[in-house]
């Protein structure tokens, strides 16, 4: 057998996956339905409770977002003239808008919080 490296675990790995499928097998086709239905049965509550503290939760990030979203302002800052920020200073500015810290209950409305910064130029070049 020319090319076989017989430090290679590949086909060790086919042979347990294979013991594993078997098992799998095995194990599966000794269920039965009544014995699903009583390991089901008292996880229904549960599932039920799990469900309505979801619901209530999706249900109270989307009124949050709403909310942050109808207060969201647009302000247009414009230069003056004499207006020339070193790349430091932008970048600086940048890190201090990215560390702004949100109010308490900032990781519901997380979507609706975002800061965007737009710059544009005219057709000279100049700052907009």
């Amino acid at each position: 057998m020319k090319g076989l490296d017989p430090h290679d675990p590949r086909p060790m790995l086919v042979i347990f996956a294979l013991i594993l499928v078997a098992a799998a097998v095995k194990a599966i086709s000794k269920i039965t339905l009544g014995g699903v239905l009583a390991l089901a049965e008292p996880l229904v509550p549960l599932a039920l409770a799990a469900v309505a503290i979801a619901s209530a939760l999706a249900m109270q990030r989307l009124l949050s977002t709403n909310r942050t979203l109808r207060n969201r302002r647009t302000v247009a800052v414009v230069p003056a003239d004499e207006f020339d920020p070193a790349p430091d200073e932008v970048l600086r500015f940048a890190a201090e808008l990215g560390a702004t810290e949100r109010r308490v209950l900032g990781w519901v409305d997380r979507r609706a919080s975002a800061v965007r910064v737009t710059l544009t130029g005219d057709a000279e070049g100049r700052l907009v």
